[in-house]
């Protein structure tokens, strides 16, 4: 569960693959619109999730995992939370 404010008021989902991971010099720009490692990819999928997710007062990130593939962390609150969370 996440923490804000002290208190935990939030659940959790993990998403882990296995795949060869995220390119270093890719993983801060992955939640931009448009941007794409893949030659048929829209660059849409990780920027909407990231719009969606923070539109309701969560956080979203990525990492490599030691061994190969990505994790995706999402956590959103139960409740709006009372601070002001905009970036």
């Amino acid at each position: 569960l996440p923490i804000y404010g002290g208190q935990s008021i939030g659940q959790q989902l993990r998403v882990l693959d296995r795949g060869v991971g995220i390119a270093a010099e890719a993983l801060p720009r992955i939640w931009e619109p448009d941007f794409t490692s893949k030659r048929r990819g829209t660059g849409l999928g990780l920027a909407l999730v990231g719009q969606v997710v923070r539109a309701h007062g969560g956080e979203v990130t990525a990492r490599n995992r030691s061994g190969g593939g990505t994790e995706l962390l999402v956590r959103l609150p139960v409740e709006a939370p009372t601070e002001d969370r905009s970036p």
